[in-house]
């Protein structure tokens, strides 16, 4: 494998440590764009990564995104039995049914991508279910180059119940174009976090945790 400049994980670090994280367009454009072509070309064939997250996400020499690690990924044709042994993922990025059952689907990668746009949008995590508050929803913190339709595409792609969420990457790449080509400006492609991190919440959960066990699944209690 040739070698990485850098992985999203480290370069999302180092923004928020400068009080930076992505304006809207080339996190679309010139990441999740090409991540989710990367996805898509698995799931044709039949295969989930079930490990999506900035620190599986590389660049390269030319600041391309590609996507790595698939100690985890499993074929469809697997059972729920034989995924479980070799663990379910990171549970920040990890979708709800799959912390449960260990079953992996396209809603479940979809999930994880949703994840990481956000915190490359705001610079964390979501927490609970983001969207009823107004106040941390991205393009309440950043209206100049994020548009309510970016909101729009993140609750579909990391709604707790999967039935919720996009049913194919396709999908997702067909309204991340519409987003690109219709609503978002061109601007750099960094900005300055202008409204303050919202830190987790009294009685707030992580989106994985929401309709998952209390504990860890491979906790005997």
């Amino acid at each position: 494998m040739e070698l990485m400049r850098e992985t999203l994980g480290a370069r999302l670090q180092r923004m928020v440590s400068q009080n930076t994280v992505y304006r809207a367009k080339p996190a679309l454009e010139s990441v999740l764009l090409p991540l989710c072509k990367g996805v898509a070309h698995l799931h044709f064939r039949n295969i989930y990564h079930r490990d999506i997250k900035p620190a599986n996400i590389y660049f390269d020499s030319k600041d391309n995104p590609v996507l790595g690690d698939f100690g985890i990924c499993n074929e469809r044709r697997l059972s729920s039995a034989q995924l479980t042994w070799c663990g379910l993922g990171t549970p920040w990025y990890t979708a709800p049914e799959t912390l449960q059952s260990g079953v992996a689907s396209p809603q479940s990668d979809i999930f994880s991508l949703g994840i990481v746009l956000y915190e490359m949008l705001t610079g964390c995590k979501p927490w609970g279910y983001w969207w009823n508050d107004q106040s941390i929803r991205p393009s309440v913190q950043h209206p100049r180059s994020c548009h309510h339709f970016v909101d729009d595409l993140l609750i579909k792609m990391t709604h707790p119940e999967p039935a919720m969420r996009y049913s194919a990457v396709g999908l997702v790449m067909r309204d991340i174009l519409h987003l690109i080509r219709t609503c978002l400006p061109g601007m750099p492609a960094y900005r300055p976090v202008v409204a303050p991190r919202i830190p987790p919440q009294r009685g707030y959960q992580p989106l994985a945790s929401l309709l998952g066990p209390a504990v860890p699944w491979w906790n005997p209690q």
